[in-house]
Parts: C-alpha cells; structure tokens; sequence
C-alpha cells in the first residue's frame, strides 16, 4: 500500500529479468529481447505496468519505452494505470498529473513527453547557472554530464541536478544565484567543519508556472560525514575534470576513471545494491577511448575504495550478461573472505539481486537479507571505519550525530513543555557546536513556517560561533525565508513536508586552524578555495 496515495502498487513479473533487458541505453538484441517478452505477454499492458516501478527506480523507463517502440508498440495507443503513476515518485512529485486517454489509462506518448520535458528542464538549469559568473570551477556529476559524453545515455534518466562546487564561497553565489534569479528555496543543508576545513551539502528546489519541480543538490568541497561515513572530498575529482558542452555551454565534468570512482563511493555511501549505479557503470566501461585501469586500481587503492570497486565491477558484469573489464585487472583487486561469501549468495541468486528488490529478497532466505545486511555492515569497519576513522576523527563524528538527537529532542521539548529556560540551556550546552541556521535569524521566522528553532528560549546566537563560523554561514541564513510567500512546501518521497530547522543544520568542532603538515598533499597550493578539503584529499575520494 503507498503512503501518498492509499493506492495497492502492482507487484512485479515473477521473470524480473525482463528488467534488466529493458534497461540497456542501447538498441541490441538484449533489449530487442526484452521488448519482445513483454509484447509477447497474453496482456502487454498488464505486463509492462508490472515493471515499471522497477524501470522508474532504475532510472531507465524511457529506454524501455524506446524499447518497446523499435519492437512495433504503438506508444500512443499503449496505456498504463493513472492510479499506478500517481503512486510512484518521483512521477508523482516532479510533475504535473498525465491526462489521461480513457478513464483511469494513461497512453506512454504522455507519460514520456513529461519525463522528457522534466529532463528538458534540469538541463535547462544546469546551463543557466554555467553561463553565470558565479560557476567557476564547479564540475556536474553524473545527469546531463553523462548525457553529454555518453551518447547512449540519452535515455538514462536523472531526477535532479548534481553539481559539486570547489568550496563554500562559490556554493554561496550559486545558491544566491539559485534563490534571484531562479527562485530557488533552500530546502535542506548539512555544513561542517573538518578540521578546519568547510564541507557542505545543499538542496535547493524551483517550482516552475506549469506544475513541474526542479531539484538541485549543490555539493561544497565535499560530502560531510554522514552514518559513520567519513568525510568525502573532492580535490581531486576538481583536477581530473574534462569539458563537454550542453546545448553550447562548456562544462566541466569528472574524467571516466573519476566517474567510476564517485560512482564506487556511492555504493559504499546509499547501497552496494541499487540497480540503478549499473547503467551508468556500464556506460564507463564501454568508453570507446578506453579506461586508464593503471590509474583506477592505484587511485583506488590508495582510497580504499579497492574492494567497493571490485564488487560494482563484478556485480555490472553479472547485470550485463558479459566481461567488461580487462581480466588482468582482477588480480590488482584482489578477493577477501568477506567477498567470497557474498559472491556466494549474489550467485546463487544473482536475477534476484541484480534485477529486482522485492522478489528478489525471498530468494535469498531463510537469512540472505539479514547476511548481506550484516556483510554490508562489514564492509563498513573494513573498509571505511577502520583505515579512515581515526585519522580523520571518528569520535568527532559520532560526537556529531549525538548532538543532532539532542538537537531534535530541543525541538521536541519546546513543543511538549513551552519554556523552560533552565532546561533548555542545559540542552543547547549538550550540542556543542551543533546547530541550526534559523536559530541565526535576526527577527525570526515568517508566519506560516510553523515551530522554528528561532523560538528556542536559549538558542545559539552569532555571539556563540567564532569569526569563521560566522563569515562562513552568514550568506546561508540569508537565504532562509523571509516572508509567507517564500514559505515553500517541497515534495519528496515521504510527501509534502514542511520546513524542519534539523534538515539546515551546521556543525563544527575544535578551533579553525589548518590541518597538520603532514595531512596536505605534496606540491600543493596554498589557496583556500583550491585546496577546501586539501587536508583529506590524499586519504579518500568523492
């Protein structure tokens, strides 16, 4: 049953493997194949409609649906369920409702000129904000980068935009950029200081005249530390970038072995098995102008990211059916005991896995669920945990995350228990450090926004952060709402939510120094907006 809609989802097709088939960015006999079982189906619809949650998660729904058309469909006489779409995200969050052919049916012709038009609209954006003066050096990941060195990705859809700029001052103009010219809202930000050095991730979100949402997530240096992750930087991701143009806009994009790279760090970040990272996985390894391996594997290494890469290569060979990669290469990645019990369980349900979440879980019983769970969590220690965490401070980071469930509770309690100035001092001293921006407000919070941390009876102050916490974040509570009108209420899967102070939050710890010597790289510049994360570099990649 959807939470949005109250309305009962179509479970999958039993042969999931039809998913991965329909998938494929390019016409080949796969793909051919795939269309051609669905069509084949004593009732077409009825089958597609059973993979379209899976096409739409995976990203790949108009290729399936290009699919379909070289296969003979007719596209506009071929129908899905409304109520089925309006169940699905972000389909029933980034656009308008599809009309509707016949009662309760919508024709794919529809669904597809909305999918492209939403596409149409984030290229849109990405291209209005690099023909401004306060792009700079800022790369985009993944989405209309791909498009644009990856022909065969023209297909592959993406919800939002990704941009990573090089530091906190050029995010800054974006994001004033974003919110004048555009008519962005800031929605969400983490910001954190490392060691002296400023990491940031901010959500942005433009809502245009005719119903469609724009998202923009704007990455600053760096991913903070999140879950027990550490700290992702990006320096060197900013000096492998190349140059592609979108729709006669030169920008700037990660290098195919940067691409794979980010791409290995994702799977360690979200989930090592979301079907979705295998197109653009496959797309990078069939780069016509080949991969420098020597410089992946060594790079890799040196991230520890070695073992995340060899199961995203050995899970996208599973996913395409053949060998993408060099077979010299498996021995400078070499195999734990770890990874062999997983490969174990991936094999033995390798379609469950690969092709479809929910079928694919029973499969792997009584305990496969709960194991890779738990080999997951493995990973965790082995690989990012126990190399990274105390260098880089991982006591300063479940410090962190303890001062957010204090933060929250301060919330709760202003709620449940109005004022109370003697406890709620006692809660602001427990978060040292921690805070959100709209406790910074000068006169509080517009009408409309509901509970802000602003009515805190002891909130945090200018007078509590030190010169650089304030220059800082000052150009990012200026960006909160003002007025009702700027109140905006976003849409994401989890619905209609409104504006909660503990998505815009900061974080720093210690005093602001730069890190030690022997934390910087070797022949390095000295430069602040060169260098943002210059300190954490040579230990780990985006």
């Amino acid at each position: 049953m959807d939470r949005l809609s109250g309305i009962e989802t179509i479970e999958p097709l039993p042969h999931t493997h039809v998913v991965p088939d329909l998938s494929g960015l390019t016409d080949d006999e796969r793909s051919r194949a795939g269309a051609a079982a669905v069509l084949a189906d004593d009732d077409p619809e009825l089958a597609f409609e059973r993979l379209v949650p899976d096409l739409l998660h995976d990203k790949t729904l108009l290729a399936a649906m290009a699919h379909l058309e070289h296969a003979g469909a007719d596209l506009s006489t071929f129908t899905v369920s409304a109520a089925l779409l309006g169940s699905l995200y972000p389909i029933n969050a980034f656009m308008p409702p599809v009309p509707e052919v016949v009662p309760g049916r919508v024709a794919l012709t529809g669904l597809r000129a909305r999918l492209v038009r939403h596409q149409e609209l984030l290229r849109g954006t990405t291209v209005a904000l690099a023909r401004s003066a306060a792009w700079g050096e800022t790369v985009v990941l993944f989405g209309d980068g791909m498009r644009a060195a990856y022909p065969a990705c023209s297909n592959r859809m993406h919800h939002d935009v990704d941009l990573l700029a090089p530091d906190l001052s050029v995010a800054a103009d974006l994001a004033r950029l974003l919110r004048r010219d555009l008519g962005g809202h800031l929605v969400r930000g983490r910001l954190m200081r490392v060691r002296g050095w400023w990491l940031g991730v901010l959500g942005f979100v433009l809502r245009t005249a005719d119903g469609y949402e724009v998202h923009v997530d704007l990455v600053a240096g760096g991913w903070p530390p999140v879950r027990g992750f550490p700290p992702t930087p990006a320096t060197w991701v900013m000096r492998g970038a190349r140059h592609v143009v979108i729709d006669g806009q030169d920008v700037r994009i990660p290098s195919p072995e940067g691409s794979l790279l980010l791409l290995t760090d994702r799977t360690i970040r979200k989930d090592p098995f979301r079907p979705n990272w295998f197109p653009d996985a496959m797309a990078l390894l069939s780069d016509p102008d080949g991969l420098d391996w020597e410089e992946i594997t060594e790079r890799a290494a040196n991230l520890h990211l070695a073992a995340a890469l060899r199961r995203l290569l050995r899970m996208t060979e599973l996913r395409a059916g053949r060998a993408l990669v060099p077979a010299a290469i498996w021995t400078a990645l070499p195999e734990t005991t770890l990874d062999r019990k997983l490969y174990a369980r991936i094999d033995a349900g390798a379609d469950a896995v690969l092709t479809g979440r929910r079928p694919g879980w029973p499969e792997l019983r009584p305990d496969g669920k709960h194991a890779l769970k738990r080999l997951r969590q493995l990973w965790l220690v082995r690989d990012v945990i126990r190399p990274l965490g105390p260098r880089w401070g991982w006591a300063a980071q479940g410090r962190a995350k303890i001062d957010g469930r204090v933060f929250r509770r301060q919330l709760r309690f202003v709620v449940n228990h109005h004022r109370d100035p003697r406890s709620a001092r006692i809660l602001r001293l427990l978060r040292r450090g921690y805070g959100s921006l709209c406790e910074l407000r000068e006169h509080g919070a517009p009408p409309g926004v509901g509970l802000c941390s602003h009515q805190f009876p002891d909130r945090r102050t200018w007078a509590h952060l030190d010169a650089d916490a304030k220059r800082v974040l000052a150009p990012f509570v200026a960006l909160l709402p003002r007025s009702p009108d700027e109140v905006i209420r976003w849409t994401n899967k989890w619905g209609n939510r409104r504006h909660h102070c503990q998505n815009l939050t900061y974080h720093y710890s210690g005093r602001s120094s730069r890190p030690r010597r022997n934390d910087l790289p070797t022949g390095s510049s000295t430069s602040v907006s060169l260098l943002h994360v210059a300190g954490i570099a040579s230990c780990r990649g985006t």
